[in-house]
């Protein structure tokens, strides 16, 4: 394990300046904010908690990769067609969809000419693109708890996030699991990918420690 974190150490210290200096940035934010998300323990609080911190943390960091790929045209178009690619065998022209953790949305919008309807929800207003001029069928949603979903029960066809679970307190995990199940409708589904443990950590915490401790509050291995 000492070896992973020299290996690690010595991949931060060749990075340009600039990127190391944004590197620690969001280290030094996401271990504040994981603590308090960790040491919380009314689930209530901790919700609302999502939305603040996240908010918080993406007005500090102006050129944090994902806001800076968000931009990259050509990498959401390629990210936005595989993703479309890995769906296509479960969903169809009368298909309604939501993406949870739907980030900047540019998976929603695609997704908005091979579906019936989507929804897009995330917990950052500042992420989210203009929600005006939006296709027809698709609506975004800003969740003000992290955990809950605001649509009737029995809805849905198709559930699916990527990068979404590791982000939750392992016991808002359960409750999260819980409310989809209650939107989608008989035989609907939750496609969901989560990074492995194995191979992590995957958060900031990569250049620095074995374990995640950043915002990713739990790293599954099953």
């Amino acid at each position: 394990m000492e070896k992973g974190r020299i290996q690690f150490k010595k991949e931060f210290a060749n990075l340009p300046k600039k990127q190391k200096d944004n590197i620690l940035k969001q280290y030094e934010l996401e271990i504040r904010y994981a603590k308090i998300l960790k040491n919380t323990s009314d689930p209530l609080q901790r919700g609302k908690l999502y939305h603040e911190l996240y908010n918080d943390y993406f007005k500090k960091l102006p050129e944090h990769p994902f806001l800076l790929r968000s931009k990259d045209k050509k990498y959401i178009e390629e990210k936005v067609k595989r993703t479309i690619r890995f769906l296509l065998p479960s969903i169809n022209k009368s298909t309604k969809l939501i993406e949870i953790g739907a980030g900047d949305c540019s998976l929603t919008i695609g997704l908005s000419s091979y579906v019936g309807e989507v929804v897009g929800v995330d917990v950052s207003e500042e992420i989210m693109p203009d929600r005006s001029n939006l296709p027809d069928n698709v609506k975004l949603h800003i969740s003000n708890d992290g955990t809950t979903l605001p649509f009737q029960l029995d809805y849905f066809q198709v559930s699916y996030s990527n990068q979404l679970l590791e982000h939750l307190h392992p016991e808002d995990t359960k409750l999260h699991l819980s409310n989809v199940k209650k939107i989608l409708s008989v035989g609907g589904c939750y496609i969901f990918q989560t990074p492995h443990a194995f191979f992590g950590p995957h958060d900031v915490s990569v250049f620095f420690h074995n374990k995640p401790i950043g915002f990713h509050l739990k790293e599954y291995c099953n």
